[in-house]
């Protein structure tokens, strides 16, 4: 159990995606490297032009979903994303770091979700702004203003070999009901997860609730690390091997759930995509109200 618990601390503590790039990314450690990464603000047009991070991008994270066979909030084709991702200059060989406003605990979902994105395009050096601009600013940092520019790039330097593992459907979600090494984790608040809320008939089966929320702590809704982040996500059933699949309403609060395992250390991290508005589509699919 030692050691198990010492493997794990090793692997929070250096934050390594593929490479070196740390996942979670300081604001002094951003301010330092600033000429060497690519920016991208994921906030809306306006906030963008009003103020942001020198040399940012900006890519509302809107713009990353559609509404699709009825259900709100879905992914975008993939040939619409990486037509996104090349209008941006967001080329793979860069480092690309992430920020949202950070003024609550909902803003991270901004950055959370083009994370995902960008790492199911195999992109292998994505990092999130920990505080965000918000902390940025409040540090007294430098920022411009205006529209900014961009270098766009070929959409086919983009690769159209996908990390297809990290995104699954209801289809595949209902074969791992109740299988052991399997473990669903809800994102929504819990009165959505019980079924008390006007918005949620409750939770699918065997689903864990894990508000996103819960991953945040102190006034600059900072991003728990360490420990509290191994306590948060690892019981005597569930480590860094088992098989973590993250859904939420509509797909995105689950986005910061994904990338908080892919931050402790899981190694088989997914999300589901349409989440609860899709599962509730068909009432054949089973849903439990309660704990």
């Amino acid at each position: 159990m030692m050691y198990w618990l010492t493997y794990c601390l090793v692997g929070i503590n250096s934050y390594f995606a593929m490479g070196d790039t740390e996942l979670l990314i300081s604001t002094e450690a951003l301010a330092a490297r600033l000429n060497d990464v690519v920016v991208v603000d994921a906030r809306d047009r306006n906030s963008y032009i009003t103020g942001h991070i020198p040399g940012a991008v900006n890519l509302h994270f809107a713009e990353l979903s559609e509404t699709r066979g009825g259900v709100s909030g879905m992914l975008r084709s993939d040939e619409a994303l990486r037509e996104l991702l090349a209008s941006r200059g967001l080329a793979p060989e860069s480092h690309i770091v992430i920020y949202s406003a950070m003024e609550d605990a909902w803003d991270f979902v901004m950055a959370a979700r083009l994370f995902y994105i960008l790492e199911y395009f195999t992109y292998p050096s994505v990092s999130i702004l920990d505080g965000g601009f918000n902390k940025w600013i409040n540090e007294g940092r430098s920022q411009n203003t205006g529209s900014g520019s961009v270098t766009r790039i070929n959409s086919d330097s983009i690769s159209e070999i996908l990390n297809a593992e990290i995104l699954v459907d209801k289809d595949e979600v209902l074969k791992v009901l109740n299988q052991r090494d399997v473990v669903l984790s809800d994102q929504r608040n819990y009165l959505e997860y019980s079924g008390q809320s006007p918005r949620s008939n409750g939770h699918i089966p065997g689903a864990i609730s894990l508000p996103f929320t819960s991953f945040f702590a102190g006034p600059q809704n900072l991003f728990k690390t360490g420990e509290e982040l191994l306590e948060l996500l690892t019981t005597d059933e569930i480590n860094t091997s088992t098989r973590i699949i993250t859904y939420c309403n509509s797909g995105h609060t689950s986005s910061v759930g994904y990338f908080g395992y892919r931050l402790a250390g899981f190694e088989n991290v997914a999300m589901y995509d349409g989440s609860m508005l899709d599962w509730t589509r068909d009432a054949a699919f089973p849903v439990v109200r309660g704990e």
